[in-house]
């Protein structure tokens, strides 16, 4: 799919249905790291260049899902906590003292099974969504209705169609799952301190869009997905980097 966060969307259900047997935490990384390879280059970045066989799903993938989810509940989770609107500050602060190092240590098996479930589903989302062939049906439309419609727009249409489908779905499961009470105004209120860290966040974000955009290698055909694809590899770094430094500031203080 176009938008990577739209996998969390898919998990969600598994959160609320069968939360006994699985780890939220290795649901959502598990269903964000097969694309970490196209999110953190610098070369070309529509096209993976991890294999999905099971070498490097458990030596590749399952690593760097592990790692990002142990790194975001020791350096961000809390921090993100604190800066939500007041509504969600609240509904998410009964998570701030839940120990993950040590529920990781007793559930290993939970969390590592979530994890590879979740990337097994990503990656079946994946290929439902390019199960088209796009140049066959462009050389389909050039052979058979030439001149009658677009092969551009066929070739688009099979790219794009059924992955902004699949994201759109995403999106409104994530919608629906977490977020149905967020378009009140009383409920997505900031104070000062919060709007600093936020605007913070969004220009750290910025600032590293445009840095992938001047040192990446563009791809002008697929443009879209590169816009797509560098706004969200800057969107994940910039968490991080952003609970970082409010952190080493904290500490300077």
């Amino acid at each position: 799919m176009p938008f990577t966060f739209a996998h969390i969307g898919y998990v969600l259900p598994i959160k609320m249905k069968l939360k006994k047997y699985f780890s939220v935490t290795g649901l959502v990384f598990g269903s964000l790291a097969p694309d970490y390879d196209i999110l953190f280059r610098l070369t070309k970045v529509r096209i993976h260049i991890f294999q999905y066989d099971a070498k490097a799903i458990i030596l590749y993938i399952f690593p760097l899902a592990l790692i990002s989810a142990i790194f975001y509940h020791l350096i961000c989770r809390n921090i993100i906590i604190d800066h939500l609107p007041k509504h969600y500050e609240l509904k998410y602060k009964k998570y701030k003292s839940f120990d993950f190092i040590d529920f990781l240590k007793k559930k290993y098996l939970v969390v590592s099974w979530s994890i590879i479930f979740a990337i097994l589903l990503h990656l079946l989302l994946d290929f439902l969504c390019h199960c088209v062939d796009a140049h066959a049906a462009k050389v389909f439309i050039n052979k058979h209705f030439q001149g009658r419609i677009s092969d551009k727009v066929i070739f688009g249409f099979s790219i794009y169609s059924l992955p902004i489908l699949f994201s759109i779905v995403g999106f409104y499961l994530i919608y629906r799952y977490e977020l149905t009470d967020i378009f009140s105004i009383k409920n997505i209120a900031l104070t000062k301190q919060k709007v600093i860290f936020w605007c913070a966040f969004f220009l750290i974000t910025i600032l590293l869009y445009v840095i992938k955009y001047n040192v990446t290698e563009v791809d002008k055909e697929f443009f879209i997905d590169f816009v797509i694809i560098s706004l969200t590899s800057s969107f994940i770094i910039a968490v991080y980097a952003t609970c970082l430094v409010y952190q080493l500031i904290k500490k300077l203080k």
